[in-house]
């Protein structure tokens, strides 16, 4: 008996057959009838491909001569109940088929018919806070504006909910309850990047009274905080892709400032420069650095404004042992002055976490990338041009307490990497400002500012102070 070595899928395509898709198939339907043996899913599944190389003789047969065999051989076995949820299974991928091509089913189209017979009074609160009556045509339309899905689907989608709405016996619903329906259904038939386009972003009601109930701030503070939380939901359902925040969530990179993604990260200014170039300056990034040579006499009041100033090593350690007098502070080494540059974002890279080092480096590409194509989106002429100004770089910090830095080199001319270690290591890494495209950064207070005197004399140190 010659055995079947290929399927028939309903697009025509030709693709091997694997006997454990039927097998999981059969356990799926068993577990809804309360079955959990997967052993005898499989000895069903071994009934099946002898019945189908009985059958065939080895040619080829399509996926639904295959879904006829197992419903064939459950019932003949004496597995009725997993037999009809078999076909419930079937009934209800067919009808998903079908939606995902603009066809209502039949018996949609049965239940439309006897309801388009009764009026509709259903009340809805909208979002703007007015009470209208239930309008399936503006759900439709708001479906087509929001998600790109085709006209048809969306009215299959819209009656759904429509009947739903009328079996719940509501007289009154909000317009967020709505969508939460018409979600649901666009998950039902997978339709889940549209799902994403038509989500609301917000918080939990029982995160909303918690934060009420805990906040020790000003009730403006607090508005601010839930504003936060808006926009950092935004960049994480809208504009970072889904491979990026996954790996996010995995901690194996973290991206800075989420909630000021519609902010450059960092920039370096003159602190002499015009007036309106500082406020785009501190409106437009999360922290400003002003370059001055008098750090010990500037009291500043807005809590994103660092000062910091930038000196020669050799010659400069005296002025930072002044400093050092009053506070701790950080300082960053590098080979050459940077100029005034634009930092369009920050990641952090948590190494104990990667999973896969040669594919991070692409991911944290995509990210910066993603970051900087909605900045570009966003920004009106004017502040564009005045932005355009400074030289744009991304800023990527590794620790380098843990690991061998050498696996680390990211070769983009646009990133500048900081090795975030404790100052006692600053000697260790030294030969890493080798490469322009490399800083290292650590605290310095009085106990181990000796450390600098054995720098290079080549070495310029920026410091930065809150």
């Amino acid at each position: 008996m010659e055995e079947i070595k290929n399927v028939r899928k309903r697009d025509g395509r030709i693709v091997p057959f694997d006997k454990e898709k039927i097998t999981e198939a059969i356990f799926k339907a068993a577990k809804s009838v309360g079955g959990e043996n997967r052993y005898l899913a499989e000895d069903i599944t071994e009934a099946v491909t002898l019945y189908l190389n009985k059958k065939f003789q080895g040619q080829t047969p399509s996926v639904e001569e295959i879904q006829d065999a197992v419903e064939r051989v459950l019932i003949k076995t004496g597995h009725a109940k997993t037999a009809k949820a078999y076909i419930l299974y079937r009934q209800r991928r067919a009808n998903v088929r079908k939606v995902r091509e603009g066809i209502k089913p039949p018996d949609l189209i049965e239940r439309e018919e006897i309801r388009n017979i009764r009026d509709i009074k259903i009340s809805v609160v909208r979002s703007d806070e007015n009470l209208t009556d239930w309008n399936r045509e503006k759900i439709i339309e708001a479906l087509l504006r929001e998600t790109g899905i085709s006209r048809n689907i969306a009215e299959i989608i819209v009656s759904e909910v429509e009947e739903e709405v009328i079996t719940s016996k509501l007289n009154v619903l909000t317009s967020s309850i709505i969508r939460e329906l018409v979600n649901s259904k666009l998950v039902k038939y997978g339709f889940e990047k549209e799902r994403e386009k038509h989500s609301r972003i917000g918080i939990p009601l029982y995160d909303v009274e918690q934060i009420f109930k805990n906040f020790k701030g000003t009730p403006d503070q607090l508005s601010l905080k839930f504003g936060q939380h808006i926009k950092k939901e935004y960049a994480i359902s809208n504009v970072f892709s889904d491979e990026v925040i996954f790996s996010h969530f995995k901690k194996e990179i973290f991206i800075h400032c989420l909630e000021e993604i519609d902010k450059f990260y960092s920039l370096e200014v003159n602190w002499r420069d015009e007036e309106e170039n500082l406020k785009r300056a501190m409106d437009w990034c999360s922290f400003v650095f002003f370059k001055s040579d008098k750090l010990l006499n500037w009291q500043g009041s807005n809590n994103n404004i660092l000062r910091a100033v930038e000196i020669p090593l050799f010659g400069g350690f005296d002025f930072l042992a002044e400093i050092v007098k009053e506070r701790p502070f950080e300082v960053e080494l590098n080979k050459e002055r940077q100029g005034d540059i634009l930092y369009v974002g920050k990641i952090s890279l948590n190494t104990p976490s990667i999973v896969s080092k040669d594919k991070i480096f692409s991911i944290i590409k995509k990210a910066f990338d993603e970051k900087r194509k909605f900045l570009e989106n966003i920004l009106s002429d004017e502040i564009k041009e005045f932005f355009d100004s400074f030289k744009k770089k991304n800023y990527l910090e590794i620790s380098t307490e843990d690991i061998n830095i050498e696996n680390f080199i990211f070769p983009d001319e646009d990133i500048k990497i900081g090795l975030k270690t404790s100052s006692e290591n600053f000697v260790n890494y030294l030969k890493r400002i080798e490469s322009k495209n490399f800083a290292i950064k650590g605290k310095i207070s009085q106990n181990n500012i000796s450390i600098l005197h054995e720098m290079k004399e080549d070495i310029f140190v920026k410091v930065n102070l809150w």
